[in-house]
């Protein structure tokens, strides 16, 4: 038998939600609640919330606050994860979902990678102000979370990020999560978006079936410029772009596009003109906001005003302007 918790004696089960537990499920849930037993004024074992019909595996008070932390090892779909998240919230508790660790995510080394996560494993990604997009994972093999931090999307579900990992040992409560890449990470960063991005224009070249017709290729075309020789200040991990599903080239070739097309300038691109470039996407624009207004930040900090295809600036001074948006103090942790 694996050693495991059961259930009060003659207590009903029929309104928790049955999965059916793996010996990984059992062997996490124990894990975290002799840790969370040390580390919090009080740990629950599956308490049951009558009013939302619901039972987290787990459920921590602190300061007059209950977090209900469900330890996800199989999956299910994510308007399960939704309904169950809102359920929490509606009931005043803050939900806190910790996966099981996937197999090929503990194989990526530590450091700054590029990493490749399922429409599931983007469900668990949390929005932490300052640090961005955070996976946390436990994996009870090696008793170790595993973070995912510093998330920066570039297509589809290719993103880069920071990978630490922290025995349950240091482990605290609230969770301590990682703050933002050093500086060498930062170069480290630029250069696989630099690869990244040459991927990208190589396939929209060389790959794509639609030629002159593809938006990007006929925005160039329009330009008078060739996707091969795109300005280096075009293409660039820019803070909050996560929302865009565009690759950063396209969206930001868009930008320059409309700015070149309305005969605007850099400096003339305010909240409401982005909206209206906003508007060429036809789709909610709100969460877009926010990339827009960093990149005409970004653009004029390296001297860009208006579109000119023969302008390409030092690698130096454009990382050490991204440096200064976002990616800037060392990696440590800290307490959320």
């Amino acid at each position: 038998m694996i050693p495991h918790f059961s259930h009060k004696s003659n207590t009903s089960c029929s309104a928790s939600f049955s999965e059916g537990e793996s010996e990984q499920h059992l062997l996490g849930k124990a894990h975290l609640y002799h840790l969370l037993n040390q580390v919090t004024e009080k740990v629950e074992l599956e308490p049951y919330f009558k009013e939302i019909a619901q039972r987290p595996d787990l459920l921590v008070e602190k300061a007059n606050r209950l977090y209900p932390i469900e330890f996800q090892c199989s999956v299910i779909s994510i308007p399960q994860i939704q309904k169950r998240t809102m359920g929490f919230i509606n009931a005043n508790m803050k939900p806190i979902w910790i996966l099981h660790t996937p197999e090929k995510l503990k194989k990526i080394p530590q450091g700054v990678q590029k990493i490749h996560f399922s429409k599931f494993e983007e469900q668990f990604f949390t929005n932490i102000s300052p640090e961005g997009l955070v996976l946390l994972t436990y994996d009870p093999q090696h008793q170790s979370f595993h973070y995912f931090s510093t998330l920066q999307h570039v297509l589809g579900r290719q993103y880069i990020g920071v990978h630490r990992t922290l025995p349950i040992a240091k482990q605290t409560f609230p969770f301590a999560r990682p703050k933002f890449p050093t500086s060498s990470d930062t170069q480290v960063y630029f250069r696989i978006f630099k690869q990244m991005r040459q991927a990208f224009l190589h396939g929209v070249i060389f790959r794509n079936r639609r030629g002159i017709n593809h938006p990007f290729l006929r925005k160039c075309y329009e330009l008078r410029t060739n996707a091969r020789d795109l300005p280096n200040w075009i293409g660039v991990p820019i803070p909050f772009q996560n929302p865009f599903v565009e690759h950063p080239c396209e969206w930001q070739l868009a930008f320059i596009y409309y700015i070149k097309r309305e005969q605007k300038s850099v400096q003339f691109m305010c909240k409401k003109e982005i909206k209206n470039f906003l508007k060429t996407f036809d789709r909610p624009y709100e969460r877009l906001i926010d990339a827009c207004m960093s990149y005409r930040g970004f653009l004029l900090s390296i001297g860009i005003n208006s579109w000119d295809k023969t302008i390409n600036i030092k690698e130096e001074k454009i990382v050490a302007s991204l440096l200064a948006h976002s990616l800037q103090s060392d990696v440590k942790i800290e307490k959320m």
